[in-house]
């Protein structure tokens, strides 16, 4: 995440540390709370991660205030549906 040009911009990503492929999908939600008003962004993916390998999942740029504040979750859930990681930032 960074701020560039009155744009806050996210990228997520998801690391395997498994020793085979694996399905997933992903839930990225940004939220952006303001003198004007709150936004809410969310973006939902499937994709497959290849074995101990990086991918980047989604990237986001939304309008940065200097009085807003931002909160953004990230959800990856199996196959199953079972949450298997989680990472949240508030800025």
């Amino acid at each position: 995440m960074h701020q560039q040009d009155g744009l806050l911009r996210i990228s997520s990503h998801c690391r395997s540390l498994l020793g085979a492929p694996a399905r997933y999908r992903y839930d990225l939600q940004t939220v952006r709370a303001g003198p004007t008003g709150q936004t809410r962004n969310t973006q939902r993916g499937s994709f497959e991660l290849p074995p101990q390998q990086e991918i980047t999942l989604s990237q986001v740029a939304i309008s940065a205030g200097g009085q807003d504040h931002y909160h953004i979750n990230l959800r990856i859930f199996d196959a199953a549906g079972r949450a298997v990681a989680h990472d949240s930032v508030s800025h």
